[in-house]
């Protein structure tokens, strides 16, 4: 099971809420505003999540970087590797190397 983070602007409540789940089955477990998981079933009320304001989503996204969790950024230099070894093999084919 796959874990998944919605941002939601919240204007009434001065800030975005971060919203992380999965789901599995007829079930959503979710972490609430407690720091704990919580399962119920799809369509129950589900407390809100973490509001953070915008200066803790950029304290939070640095935290995350300084401890090496950039998945955008692999997955960037992953495409990358995989295009420059393609072009790679298109210069052995085409005998331009």
């Amino acid at each position: 099971m796959e874990w998944k983070v919605n941002l939601y602007d919240s204007p009434s409540r001065m800030g975005t809420e971060v919203f992380i789940f999965q789901e599995h089955g007829e079930n959503i477990t979710y972490i609430g505003k407690d720091f704990y998981e919580h399962t119920v079933g799809k369509g129950a009320s589900i407390e809100t999540g973490l509001i953070l304001n915008k200066d803790q989503l950029i304290a939070l996204t640095q935290a995350l970087a300084n401890k090496g969790f950039e998945p955008k950024k692999e997955y960037v230099s992953g495409k990358l590797e995989a295009t420059e070894s393609h072009l790679s093999d298109m210069r052995q084919l085409l005998k331009l190397k």
